[in-house]
C-alpha cells in the first residue's frame, strides 16, 4: 500500500521526496512513484489540468485542429517510463467522443499483429455503428475485418508482402471514407512494444499524401526502442508533429507538491481565495482550475 498519514492522505515527505526528484531529473522513474504515493488520489475529475506542460499540449491542440480542418497530421510524444506521455495525450483528446479510436501495445509481443489498430477500430465501429462502418468499407469490408473484427468475417488471405500492402491501402481508404463525415482522430500508446505490422501502417498512414480529417497520435519510451522498429519510428517521426517530454522544471514541481499534498478537506474548505471549483482529488501531474470550455477539436 502507498505510504499514508494517519487521516488518510498521503504522505507529504514521501510526495515531497517524489517531487525534488522529479525536478532535478536525477529519477525517471519518480513519476512513476509519485502517482504510486499518491494512491486512490491520482484519479482525477475531468476539470484538472496538467503541470508544466503548456506547450507540449498547445502542439498537440494546434495538430488536432489542422486536423479537424482538412490537413492530416500525425504527432508523436516521446520519453521515459512514467514521464506523463499518457497524461498528456488523453488531456489532449479529452472531449473528442464521434471519431476517436485508442489502442494500446502490449508488452512480451504475445499479442497478434495490428493488435492495437483492432482496438482502436473496435471503438470507431461502436461509436459509427456496424451497419455505417461496412457501408464505408464497401467492397474493402473482409479485408479490412482482418484488423476491425467488428466488421464481420475476414477474408482467408496469404501472408505476404503484398497482402500486406493490400490491407493497409484498404486501410487508408476507409479512414478517409469516416474523416469525409467527422474528423478521425487514432491514438496508439507504448508503441516501443508494438509488432512490425502495427509500426508499419502507423508508418503507411502517416505517409499517405492524401489530406483528410485525420490525426495520427502515438507514444513510444524513447530509450527502449532499437533496431527495425527505432528505425521506423524515425521515419515517422520526421513527418510528425515530435514531442520530446523532459522533467518537470521546479515552478511545475512546486505547484505539484501543493496540489499533490493538499488534503480534500482544503480545497472543500477554501476561503474566498481558493476557487470555488476547485477539486477535492488532484491528479499527482496536474492543477486544479476553474472548468474551463475546452478548445475545439475534431468531433466536436
Amino acid at each position: 500500500m502507498p505510504p499514508r498519514s494517519a487521516l488518510g492522505y498521503p504522505d507529504r515527505r514521501q510526495v515531497g521526496s517524489r517531487t525534488r526528484q522529479i525536478a532535478s531529473g536525477t529519477s525517471p522513474g519518480a513519476l512513476t512513484a509519485l502517482r504510486w504515493t499518491m494512491g486512490p488520489m491520482a484519479d482525477a475529475p475531468s476539470h484538472v489540468e496538467l503541470v508544466g506542460r503548456d506547450l507540449p499540449l498547445a502542439r498537440l491542440d494546434a495538430a488536432l485542429r489542422r486536423a479537424a480542418a482538412g490537413t492530416r497530421t500525425t504527432g508523436l510524444v516521446a520519453g521515459v517510463a512514467g514521464i506523463g506521455k499518457t497524461s498528456l495525450l488523453r488531456a489532449a483528446t479529452r472531449g473528442i467522443a464521434e471519431r476517436a479510436g485508442w489502442g494500446t501495445c502490449v508488452e512480451g509481443g504475445a499479442a497478434p499483429g495490428y493488435w492495437p489498430w483492432t482496438q482502436a477500430f473496435s471503438r470507431l465501429v461502436g461509436l459509427i455503428g456496424v451497419d455505417r462502418a461496412a457501408e464505408l468499407a464497401g467492397a474493402d469490408r473482409p479485408l479490412l475485418a482482418a484488423i476491425a473484427a467488428d466488421l464481420g468475417p475476414a477474408e482467408p488471405g496469404e501472408d505476404s508482402p503484398r497482402a500486406r500492402l493490400l490491407l493497409m491501402d484498404a486501410t487508408a481508404r476507409w479512414l478517409r471514407r469516416l474523416a469525409a463525415e467527422a474528423p478521425v482522430v487514432i491514438v496508439l500508446d507504448d508503441l516501443q512494444w508494438a509488432d512490425e505490422s502495427s509500426v508499419a501502417l502507423f508508418d503507411y498512414l502517416s505517409a499517405d499524401p492524401a489530406d483528410g480529417r485525420i490525426c495520427l497520435l502515438g507514444a513510444y519510451r524513447d530509450d527502449e526502442l532499437s533496431g527495425p522498429l527505432a528505425e521506423r519510428l524515425g521515419a515517422v517521426t520526421g513527418r510528425s508533429e515530435h514531442i520530446q517530454l523532459s522533467s518537470l522544471d521546479r515552478q511545475a514541481a512546486a505547484a505539484l507538491v501543493e496540489a499533490a499534498a493538499r488534503p480534500p478537506s482544503l480545497h472543500a474548505g477554501a476561503g474566498a481565495g481558493r476557487d470555488r471549483h476547485e477539486s477535492s482529488h488532484v491528479h499527482p501531474t496536474r492543477r486544479s482550475r476553474r472548468p474551463r470550455t475546452p478548445a475545439r477539436a475534431p468531433g466536436r
